[in-house]
């Protein structure tokens, strides 16, 4: 295929591949892509396995009801619109890969510390990978956006084109392969931030890379947002994965300084705030309950896993990485330890209410959630905990109750505030505490000066991550 036979001016199909988080509010942002006379780029199919839940999400979105709950509200409308004039169409088909000029996979790739060295889900995802190649069709593009350790494109997948390629006897090249990490935010620019932000890709030849550069380029504002091409797909396997060990690693840094803060006496925020007037220092975090989301409690571990896997080399050591790793697993515990210092260990018949489930404000992703990671140890030591969250569901689970009616619950001896959800700004908190002995813990500087100075009237103690209890 040359570059003369890439014809970009006719309405393409796409397939998005895993309708999650990522998938899809891509099929979204790729279905909504319009020319310079307006006309729709693509027509869209988000494809989903026949399972209960593939069949629930495609249902959904077919309704134009966007699968997750969000802040964001031009997603819904976009979303809506799509539906209405079929640039966007789920389905748990996989046929329609057949007639694809670009298949862009949103599909999982987990591991955890327990089984970091196991090949278990890598196989599977090959294995995923491998029955979407055996479909494509000529001319067209694999464009992989899923987190995966490093090399994989280039020592896994690329070889596995290849045979399958002469098994379907096509000419080599004849599908392109190319590789370019999501960086999409749930909340209130949910579909903005695919659509309106930085992009690093690579392809596995320079055929792949053109390929990928003028899909992406229809889809990404890339005036505002230029595209940053690098050498190797590896390179931009890499990248992803060193972006966000960078940030649990500032995240776990900030844990042991609050404690330091705590001990002393100080405002870790007030802190932090004089540091960040530094341009080279204003991405410092934070304290915070933990680390939650789908990718950085698992990104940092695929570095390693790379080197083992991959490469075959156990030489390699990611001492810093790992540390990380531990200090972000065990920062939401922490907490327990002022709870038992503050009640003199004396907590079994305690009443907890924990404000915010989700591991970000105003997002209603559960995924690795520290608030929950905190529910099921603090259970251990406490019958009666209540976790409220505006984006979740009533279920109870393990004795603990989780609802979105926070009227239900009845006055507590401790109320955490786990997560920075808008509704909180200007929550009564006073209201659903028993008494002026109980504990009030703010982990992400919830509490105002007007409500500090409330509960202070009231005798009612607060204790603020890297501040301590004032």
């Amino acid at each position: 295929m040359n570059k003369k036979n890439i014809n970009f001016n006719k309405q393409e199909l796409v397939t998005v591949v895993g309708l999650g988080f990522v998938g899809s509010a891509m099929s979204v942002a790729i279905s909504t892509s319009k020319n310079k006379i307006g006309k729709n780029n693509f027509v869209v199919y988000g494809l989903e396995r026949k399972n209960k839940k593939g069949k629930k999400l495609v249902k959904k979105i077919n309704k134009g009801i966007f699968p997750f709950k969000n802040e964001d509200s031009s997603l819904e409308k976009n979303l809506k619109n799509s539906v209405l004039n079929k640039t966007l169409i789920a389905t748990t088909d996989k046929k329609i890969i057949n007639k694809s000029d670009v298949v862009v996979i949103d599909i999982e790739f987990n591991i955890d510390k327990k089984n970091k060295d196991s090949k278990q889900n890598l196989n599977k995802f090959i294995k995923s990978i491998s029955q979407i190649l055996f479909l494509m069709k000529k001319e067209s593009l694999l464009l992989i956006e899923t987190t995966i350790p490093p090399g994989v494109c280039e020592n896994i997948i690329h070889p596995e084109l290849n045979k399958i390629l002469k098994k379907r006897n096509m000419p080599k090249d004849s599908i392109c392969l190319a590789f370019s990490y999501e960086r999409v935010m749930p909340g209130a620019r949910y579909l903005d931030s695919i659509t309106n932000f930085w992009r690093v890709y690579s392809g596995i030849n320079k055929k792949s890379k053109l390929f990928c550069r003028k899909f992406l380029t229809k889809i990404i504002n890339t005036k505002k947002y230029p595209l940053k091409e690098l050498s190797k797909i590896t390179e931009v396997e890499t990248a992803k994965i060193l972006e966000n060990t960078y940030r649990a690693t500032n995240i776990a840094l900030i844990d042991e300084w609050s404690r330091f803060s705590e001990m002393a006496g100080i405002d870790l925020y007030e802190v932090i705030n004089s540091i960040k007037v530094r341009p080279t220092h204003n991405n410092i975090m934070y304290p915070g309950l933990g680390v939650g989301g789908y990718c950085l409690p698992k990104d940092p571990l695929l570095a390693e896993f790379s080197a083992r896997n991959i490469f075959n080399s156990k030489k390699i050591k990611f001492p810093i990485t790992n540390m990380t790793i531990d200090i972000n697993a065990n920062s939401p515990f922490e907490i327990i330890k002022v709870i038992k210092k503050f009640f003199k260990k004396n907590i079994k018949d305690k009443r907890i209410i924990i404000l915010g489930v989700s591991y970000k404000e105003d997002v209603c992703d559960f995924r690795n959630s520290p608030t929950i990671q905190f529910c099921e140890k603090i259970r251990r030591d406490v019958s009666n905990v209540f976790c409220h969250d505006p984006y979740i569901e009533y279920e109870k689970k393990n004795n603990i109750i989780f609802s979105s009616n926070l009227s239900q619950f009845k006055k507590s001896d401790i109320i955490i505030f786990a997560v920075k959800h808008s509704m909180y700004q200007k929550l009564d908190v006073i209201k659903y505490l028993r008494n002026s002995k109980s504990l009030i813990i703010d982990t992400s500087k919830i509490i105002n000066n007007s409500m500090q100075k409330k509960l202070k009237e009231k005798k009612i103690k607060v204790f603020s991550l890297g501040k301590g209890i004032t």
